[in-house]
């Protein structure tokens, strides 16, 4: 479980030592290089800081050097190393900051911080867009990494992490949510939802539906692992002919399946089932997808993903059917063949739907809530929120939100 607290280094020493040796690491690597090429690209100051927040170079502070600036600092480079990329978070002057850490092996040394205006957050006078924070927020990480100034293998083990750590807090939410009686009301209420997922070939919601049932069916059985067992091997089978039915391979679903089967019978623990359940739900996803790129809904599919994916940044109709390796046009006739809806208003349901996640499960503010979700504009994110769910995002929030002391 990722811990809520802010990350300090076992056997670190916040001395003299340790800001020489960050100072000869940033040198060695040549941060300079890197801190150059970045605000050349994005037009935004980045500068070095200590562990603790305070400022190698108190010249590259803009004159924000206060405490509250120094506790910002601090905050951003150790929520970056928790979640394994940069988070946006206010900083005293009406600033918005981001941080990547900068680390020796394993041990945190310090980090690099990004600053910029909160008016850089929407368009200008003359209708040019606002930064694109999600990409600028990646591209340090990239650069950093590929500089070896962070562990780089530590950071994605730690977006692994978050993401599992998300499928699961939404399992438990709807879990509490729903309230199941038993097995059989799971199998009737939560079934349909993961196979018709499979059926369409996203991915994304057919692993959160499975965390949806494992948790609930784990609930429900208890200590009894053979009757989870038991449950989870018919799903399975039943996972894979859905996937057959819906176009995929008989042969790769159901003849590789029938052999890792057999490792059921040999699984000790919850964890280590749901472990197999992944891999089989990958399995099954990975062989309908391959067989169903004949008809092109592989691209839809894959179109899918990315905007999922890429949901906070400035999205166009071409740039996705790009990544899907199609024209503009034959992307939007495979749009309405396979969905029936256009791009942008698939668009806007997936931001829409992040977006009741976020007011159901945070306190986040809606400001940057709503820029999480990809609304560069809030009132603009109020109105689109209640076209799809015919509320406003504080009476959703006001009726949704899940919070422990309640449970």
């Amino acid at each position: 479980m990722l811990s809520d607290t802010p990350i300090q280094p076992q056997g670190l020493k916040k001395d003299n030592a340790v800001s020489t040796t960050l100072q000869a690491l940033l040198k060695e690597y040549k941060c300079t290089a890197i801190l150059e090429a970045y605000a050349t690209e994005w037009g935004i100051d980045v500068y070095p800081v200590q562990v603790d927040g305070r400022l190698l170079d108190r010249k590259c502070c803009a004159g924000l050097c206060s405490d509250k600036c120094r506790q910002a600092r601090q905050w951003a480079v150790s929520e970056a190393l928790r979640w394994g990329e940069p988070t946006i978070d206010y900083c005293p002057g009406s600033r918005l900051i981001w941080a990547v850490p900068i680390m020796l092996n394993n041990t945190l040394m310090g980090g690099l911080v990004a600053e910029t205006t909160e008016d850089r957050v929407y368009p200008d006078a003359d209708g040019n867009p606002g930064l694109n924070f999600p990409a600028a927020c990646r591209d340090l990480r990239e650069r950093v990494e590929a500089a070896n100034l962070c562990n780089a293998a530590l950071l994605e083990l730690r977006r692994t992490q978050y993401q599992q750590e998300q499928l699961r807090a939404e399992a438990i939410h709807a879990y509490k949510k729903q309230g199941f009686h038993d097995l059989r009301d799971i199998y009737l209420r939560e079934e349909p939802a993961l196979l018709a997922a499979i059926r369409q070939g996203n991915s994304i919601e057919a692993r959160r539906r499975m965390h949806q049932i494992f948790l609930a069916v784990q609930q429900q059985a208890g200590p009894r692992l053979e009757l989870m067992k038991s449950f989870f091997m018919e799903l399975v089978i039943t996972m894979s002919r859905t996937a057959v039915e819906a176009g995929g391979n008989p042969q790769s679903l159901l003849g590789v399946n029938y052999e890792r089967l057999a490792e059921l019978g040999q699984i000790q623990n919850p964890e280590v089932l749901l472990a197999w359940l992944q891999r089989m739900l990958a399995h099954v996803m990975d062989a309908f997808e391959r067989h169903s790129r004949q008809s092109g809904y592989a691209q839809v599919v894959k179109a899918l993903e990315y905007m999922r994916m890429h949901l906070a940044e400035s999205l166009t109709r071409e740039e996705v059917a790009r990544v899907a390796a199609m024209s503009s046009a034959h992307f939007s006739r495979l749009f309405k063949k396979h969905l029936g809806r256009t791009f942008v208003d698939i668009l806007n349901q997936i931001r829409v739907d992040r977006a009741r996640e976020l007011l159901a499960r945070t306190d986040k503010d809606l400001a940057l809530l709503a820029l999480e979700c990809g609304f560069r504009d809030q009132s603009y994110f109020t109105k689109v929120f209640h076209r799809y769910t015919g509320m406003t995002p504080k009476a959703y929030r006001k009726r949704h939100q899940w919070r422990s002391d309640s449970a």
